[in-house]
This record gives structure tokens, sequence and C-alpha cells, in this order.
């Protein structure tokens, strides 16, 4: 859900499409250099902790414990978070658990930590499965949208006018803030075979993928919306599929958002 707001944030305070599309570019080669940057620390300290093993090394124990610290609340609060989601989304989908909320996110949160209790492969295995479902439901809602969108229906308007430098850094915040989550192979580096080419390998390939994927979402989205009617949408993604789907538009995306 954050990913798709963003998107619309990004189109708010940049509203023409070729500019919208660029800034989707730079993000996703701010996100590259990330990638470059830090899978050679990644490969020269193959050690699990993520970034807190750099900040050690570099900065001494203190600054280890905090960046360490500091990530271990951000990785629980969005735990918490996506669970909530798929707690609130699941109540909309069948209003009977709409009651249940919080009893869904929690069996969604333990469930997936025992998956990984069970050991890295089978959790290995399960993010593939799930990632794959997630591109193939982009790739599905791209193709339709294409095909069946039919493009957009009126005219592409400005109704906000900000100074570039302001409107190109309010995009880029918003872009750079859905690129995240680069980093994750770091995490897990200690249990790599081969860290010098595996990390490089899946951080590198990972956000060419996701890069390749956004930029198609978004020309999607552009194909049947125009972009001051994506501007400030709390579902984009959701104003775009009413477009292609009618009715059911706002229920496949909800699917898609909890996948």
């Amino acid at each position: 859900t954050d990913k798709f707001k963003e998107i619309a944030r990004a189109g708010e305070s940049l509203p023409d499409s070729v500019l919208f599309m660029g800034v989707w570019v730079l993000g996703g080669e701010y996100a590259l250099l990330g990638a470059v940057s830090l899978s050679e620390l990644g490969a020269a300290l193959p050690r699990s902790g993520g970034q807190t093993v750099f900040v050690r090394r570099a900065f001494g124990d203190a600054a280890g414990f905090l960046v360490g610290w500091s990530d271990w609340i951000s990785t629980c609060a969005s735990t918490a978070f996506i669970s909530i989601v798929i707690g609130e989304y699941t109540g909309l989908l069948a209003p009977g658990l709409a009651a249940h909320t919080t009893t869904i996110a929690l069996v969604c949160a333990i469930g997936f930590a025992l998956v990984h209790l069970r050991g890295s492969r089978l959790a290995g295995d399960t993010q593939v499965v799930t990632s794959a479902l997630k591109a193939l439901a982009f790739l599905a809602l791209i193709g339709a949208c294409f095909i069946l969108g039919g493009g957009p229906r009126e005219s592409a308007i400005s109704t906000r006018e900000v100074a570039f430098g302001t409107a190109l850094i309010l995009s880029l915040q918003a872009v750079i803030y859905t690129y995240d989550g680069w980093t994750g192979p770091i995490y897990f580096s200690e249990e790599i075979t081969n860290p010098g080419r595996e990390i490089p390998r899946a951080m590198i390939t990972g956000v060419l993928a996701v890069t390749a994927v956004y930029l198609l979402t978004n020309a999607a989205f552009l194909y049947v919306l125009p972009i001051h009617a994506m501007a400030g949408q709390p579902l984009v993604a959701a104003t775009a599929a009413a477009r292609v789907f009618g009715s059911y538009g706002d229920a496949i995306i909800r699917v898609l958002t909890i996948v």
C-alpha cells in the first residue's frame, strides 16, 4: 500500500509524465549505486547483521550498537505494519473477518516467523515463491492496463505549480522510499556459500528487476490515467484498476496488496 501511495505522491509533486518517469529512472540509478557500494562491503565482511557489521568495523561498538538497535526497531515496525495491512485488507475482502484484524495480523507475523525458525532453506524457498507471485501479479496488472485500458480518458492538466527543484526533491523522496529494501541480502551474508559472487549478483540483479517492474507499472498507470488523476490518490493502483476492471478493480488491487 505504501508503495502505491508513494507513486501518487511523486505524481502530485511532479505532474508531468516525462519528468515523472524520469524521476523513477533516477531512483533506480540511486538504488543501483547503493547496491554496488554495499555489495562490495558485504563481500568483504560476509557476516550477518546488515549495516551494523560495517558501522562497527568503521566506527566502533557504540556506533554499531546504535545502528543495529534502530535497524531492529525499524524492521519490527515494518513487519507489524505489513501484518496489519494484510489484516485490514482481508477484512475488507471478507467482511465477516473485519472484527479480527489484529488476530489475522498476529497469525501472519507468527506464521512467517515459524517458517524462518525451520531454517534458511525453507525461508529462502518461501521468499522465492512469494516474490514470484508478486512479480506475476504485477505483470498481470501491467498487461491488463496496456491491453484493456484504452489510454487515459482525460487530458493531463497540471493543477499544482511548484518550483522544479522543490518538485524534483519531493518526488525523489517518494521514489527512493519506494525502492527501499535493496539492502536485504547483506543481512544473511554469513549464510551464503560464495558471498563474493552471490551478494553483488543478488543485489544488482534485484535492483534492476525491481526498477523494470516499477517503470512498467508506472507506464501502465499513465496509459490508463492522466498524471493529475494519479496525483494524491490514496491507492493509485485501485484507481487504475477501476478503469480497467470496473467494479472488480478495487478487490483485485486489495488481493495484490495482500500478496
